[in-house]
C-alpha cells in the first residue's frame, strides 16, 4: 500500500510539472459568420476585418510545386499571411506561404531535408516548417510571430493534426517560432485529439479545420480551455475584396456572452487581423508579455469599457431602437449583423450615391454658371440656385444621417434596400435644409453659412452625443474599411470642418456689411474653434491630432485678421508651432492612458519611444502612396484643377473686383489656404484635405460672386454686372 501511494505521489508531482495548454487556437479553412462559430457555451464574437495590404513582391519566381495555381488568383495572399502571422501590416513574398510538415515530399526529397538545405538548422521530428524562414529572418518578420514571442516569454506550442486535417495552410506562419518550426504531435482520430489536449506538455495548441465542427470541440471548450476560433475566409464573395471580413470566437466558458473590440477599432463587434497575435500573446503571457512591437492591439469584451459603449453611438442607437419599437418593428439583429450591412451598403450602394451626388453637383454648379454666363440667371432663378447650393453643402451631414437608420439596411433585395436609403437619406436632407432654412431667417446668415454652420453643428452633436458613431460609418466613409482608421475624425472630415468654420462666419459678416466681429463676436469665434480644436484633437473624441496643425495655423490667422493687431508672416511659424507643440503633449498623455483606451497616437509615441520609427514612416509612405496613385482621386483632383482655372478665366473681372472688395471674406480665404499648406505637409491624406478645402473656397466664391443683393460692389464683364 506504501508504495501506490507513492507511486501515486510521484505521478501527481510528474503532472503538476507539466504543462497543460492555457489556449487552443482553431483555423477554420472555410468560411463562416460569427454566428455559425458561436455554440452554446458562452463567447465573444466579432467580425475580423483583414485591411488593405500591400501586393506581394512579384520580383522572384518560384517552381510550379511551391507556388499553386489556387493562390496566384490572390495578390493579397502572401501579404495577409505574413500580417496575420507576425501583427505587422508589410508586404509579403510568395514563398513566405510555404508551410509543410517535414516528412511531406518537398523539391526531390522530404520537406525537412530542404528545410536545412535552406537554413542550416535541424527541426525536431516531427514538425511544421516555414520553408522561407531564412527570408523571414532577413526581413526581421520571423521574430514577430505569435509562436517567436512566446517562445521569448518561455511558452511552448505544439500544432496537433489527424490523417483527416487539411494540409497546413500558410495561415499556420503564425505558430512558428523563431527558427522557423513549430513541434507538432498526429493522432488517429479528431476524437483521440480532443481528449489528449489537457494532458499536452504544452501552453498552447494550434489546430486546423476544413469545416467547424463545434460538437467535436463542445467538450474541450466547455472544461473552460481558453478555445479562439477564427474563420480564414469570407463567408460569401460579398465580404471579400482588396480588404475582407471573416469571422473570430472567443470561447470562455466561465464568461458571459459578449462582443469582442479592440483599442484598433473601437467597435463593438469588429477587431482586426493585426490584433490577433497581440491578442493571444497576451491571454497566454500574461499581462506583462510584450504583445506592443506591432501594428494591433489585444482583443477584448466590450464591456470592459465603458467608453467603446460612448464610442459605439449608444445614446443615439438607444433612440433608433425606441423609434423601431414605436413603429411596431422588431428588435434589430443586433452589432454583428449591423457591421455586416454598413460593409455591404458601402461597396454595393455607397459609390453609387457618392458618384451620383457628386454629378447631380457638378450639373447643378455648371448649369448655373452657364445660364449666368449667357445672362439667364434672373433674380428668381439666382435665388433657388443659390439656396441649391446650400442644400448640396448639406451632404456631410446627410451622410451621416445614414449611419442612424433605423430599418434593415441590407437584406439582399438591391432595389428594396436602396429604395430604403434613399428614402432616409432624402428624409434627413430635407429635415436639414429646413433647419437650415429656419437658422437663416432667425440669424439673417446667407443660406450657404446657414448651411455650413448646420454641418458643423451635426459633426459636433455625432461626436459628444454618439461617440462619432455617426461619421465612421458615413457615405463618406469609403475608404474607411480599407486603410483608414475606424474611429474619431478624419481628414475627409477636417477638410469639410475646416473651411466651415473660417467662410460661415467670415460670409456672415460680409452679408452684415462688417469688416470683422465686435469683441462678443471675437470671444465667441475664439470658443468656437477652441472648441473644434478639442473635439478633433482630443484621443478620446475625434483622435486627430495631426489636424491641430493646419487647425491652430488656420484659427490663429483668421482669429488674428480680425484682430486690431498689426498682421506679420512670423505669426505663422509661432502658431504652427504652437500647433506642433499642442500635438507632442496630448501623444505623450494618450501614451500612458490604459492600453484600452489609447488611440493611434499615443501607441505611435510609444514606438517613437522604443526607437521604432521606420514601422510609422512606413504607414505614412503607405497611405500617401494610395492617395496619389489612386484613379479616382487624381481623376478629381485634375478635373477640380480644371474647372477652377476655367472658372477664374470666364469670371476673371467680376472676381478680382469681389476680391478686392470682400474684406471680411478675404482673411478666411488666406487663412483657409494655409491650412490647406499644412495639411498637405503634416498629413499622410493631405491631399484630400487641401482637395476638400479647395472646394468649399470655390463653391463660397461661386455663391458670393451671385450675391448681387447683399454684396454692392460694382463690377463688369462683357454684359455680366454685379450692381
Amino acid at each position: 500500500m506504501k508504495q501506490v501511494l507513492i507511486a501515486l505521489l510521484v505521478v501527481s508531482l510528474l503532472m503538476i510539472g507539466q504543462a497543460s495548454p492555457q489556449l487552443v487556437l482553431v483555423l477554420v479553412h472555410e468560411g463562416r459568420t460569427p454566428g455559425e462559430l458561436g455554440g452554446t457555451v458562452p463567447h465573444q464574437a466579432a467580425w475580423l476585418l483583414w485591411k488593405r495590404v500591400p501586393a506581394a513582391n512579384p520580383g522572384s519566381t518560384y517552381s510550379s510545386e511551391e507556388l499553386e495555381s489556387n493562390v496566384r488568383a490572390d495578390p493579397w495572399l502572401p501579404s495577409r499571411v505574413v500580417t496575420f502571422a507576425t501583427g505587422k501590416r508589410v508586404a509579403g513574398r510568395w514563398a513566405d506561404i510555404l508551410m509543410r510538415l517535414d516528412s511531406a515530399p518537398f523539391e526531390g526529397g522530404s520537406a525537412g531535408q530542404a528545410f536545412r538545405r535552406r537554413t542550416g538548422w535541424q527541426p525536431p521530428h516531427p514538425a511544421l516548417l516555414a520553408m522561407n524562414a531564412g527570408g523571414l529572418m532577413t526581413r526581421g518578420l520571423l521574430s514577430h510571430t505569435l509562436g517567436a514571442r512566446l517562445e521569448r516569454a518561455g511558452k511552448r506550442g505544439l500544432y496537433l493534426y489527424t490523417p483527416q486535417s487539411p494540409p497546413p495552410s500558410p495561415y499556420a506562419l503564425i505558430g512558428v517560432g523563431s527558427h522557423g518550426f513549430l513541434p507538432t504531435r498526429a493522432f488517429r482520430d479528431f476524437e483521440s485529439l480532443r481528449i489528449a489536449i489537457p494532458t499536452l506538455d504544452a501552453d498552447w495548441v494550434l489546430i486546423e479545420m476544413t469545416h467547424w465542427d463545434y460538437a467535436a470541440l463542445e467538450l474541450l471548450i466547455a472544461e473552460g480551455i481558453e478555445t479562439w476560433v477564427i474563420s480564414l475566409q469570407p463567408s460569401d464573395p460579398g465580404l471579400d475584396g482588396v480588404a475582407r471580413l471573416t469571422a473570430v470566437v472567443r470561447y470562455a466558458a466561465r464568461e458571459r456572452h459578449g462582443l469582442l473590440t479592440s483599442a484598433s477599432t473601437r467597435w463593438a463587434g469588429m477587431v482586426l487581423e493585426v490584433d490577433i497575435v497581440p491578442t493571444l500573446v497576451r491571454a497566454i503571457a500574461g499581462e506583462r508579455s510584450d504583445w506592443r512591437t506591432g501594428s494591433g492591439t489585444p482583443a477584448f469584451d466590450s464591456r470592459l469599457s465603458d467608453w467603446h459603449a460612448f464610442w459605439n453611438g449608444l445614446l443615439p442607437r438607444t433612440a433608433t431602437r425606441a423609434l423601431r419599437h414605436s413603429l411596431g418593428l422588431s428588435e434589430h439583429r443586433g452589432a454583428l449583423t449591423r457591421i455586416e450591412e454598413h460593409w455591404r451598403v458601402q461597396h454595393e450602394m455607397a459609390p453609387v450615391i457618392l458618384a451620383s451626388v457628386a454629378l447631380i453637383g457638378t450639373l447643378w454648379v455648371l448649369s448655373g454658371l452657364l445660364l449666368w454666363r449667357l445672362g439667364h440667371l434672373n433674380p428668381l432663378l439666382r435665388s433657388l440656385y443659390r439656396i441649391g447650393l446650400a442644400v448640396l453643402l448639406l451632404f456631410p451631414a446627410v451622410s451621416i444621417w445614414h449611419s442612424y437608420c433605423p430599418f434593415e439596411l441590407w437584406t439582399g433585395d438591391v432595389v428594396g434596400d436602396a429604395s430604403v436609403i434613399v428614402g432616409w437619406l432624402v428624409g434627413g436632407w430635407v429635415g436639414l435644409a429646413m433647419a437650415m432654412a429656419v437658422l437663416a431667417r432667425i440669424t439673417g446668415m446667407p443660406p450657404l453659412s446657414a448651411a455650413g454652420a448646420v454641418v458643423l453643428g451635426v459633426i459636433l452633436l455625432d461626436i459628444y452625443f454618439g461617440g462619432g458613431y455617426g461619421v465612421n460609418r458615413s457615405l463618406l466613409a469609403l475608404y474607411l474599411w480599407e486603410g483608414a482608421r475606424l474611429y474619431g475624425l478624419d481628414n475627409t472630415y477636417l477638410g469639410i470642418a475646416l473651411p466651415l468654420a473660417l467662410l460661415v462666419p467670415a460670409s456672415w459678416l460680409e452679408s452684415l456689411g462688417c469688416a470683422r466681429p465686435g469683441p462678443r463676436g471675437m470671444i465667441a469665434l475664439t470658443a468656437c474653434y477652441a472648441l473644434l480644436m478639442l473635439t478633433f484633437g482630443l484621443p478620446m473624441l475625434g483622435s486627430n491630432l495631426g489636424a491641430w496643425m493646419p487647425m491652430m495655423l488656420a484659427f490663429g490667422l483668421m482669429l488674428t485678421y480680425y484682430s486690431p493687431l498689426t498682421t506679420h508672416y512670423s505669426l505663422l511659424a509661432v502658431f504652427f508651432t504652437m500647433g506642433v507643440g499642442a500635438t507632442v503633449f496630448a501623444a505623450w498623455l494618450d501614451a500612458h492612458q490604459h492600453w484600452r483606451l489609447q488611440s493611434h497616437f499615443g501607441r505611435a509615441w510609444q514606438e517613437l519611444a522604443a526607437g521604432n520609427l521606420s514601422p510609422l514612416l512606413q504607414a505614412k509612405l503607405d497611405v500617401l502612396q494610395r492617395v496619389v496613385v489612386s484613379l479616382p482621386m487624381m481623376v478629381a483632383v485634375i478635373g477640380f484643377a480644371l474647372f477652377v482655372f476655367a472658372l477664374y478665366q470666364w469670371f476673371r473681372t467680376p472676381l478680382v473686383q469681389l476680391w478686392h472688395g470682400a474684406v471680411a471674406m478675404r482673411p478666411a480665404v488666406y487663412a483657409s489656404a494655409w491650412g490647406a499648406l499644412a495639411a498637405l505637409l503634416c498629413n499622410d491624406s493631405g491631399l484630400v484635405t487641401a482637395a476638400l478645402i479647395a472646394g468649399c473656397v470655390v463653391l463660397w466664391m461661386i455663391d458670393a460672386l451671385l450675391n448681387r443683393v447683399e454684396w454692392h460692389r460694382p463690377a463688369t464683364n462683357g454684359h455680366l454686372r454685379i450692381p
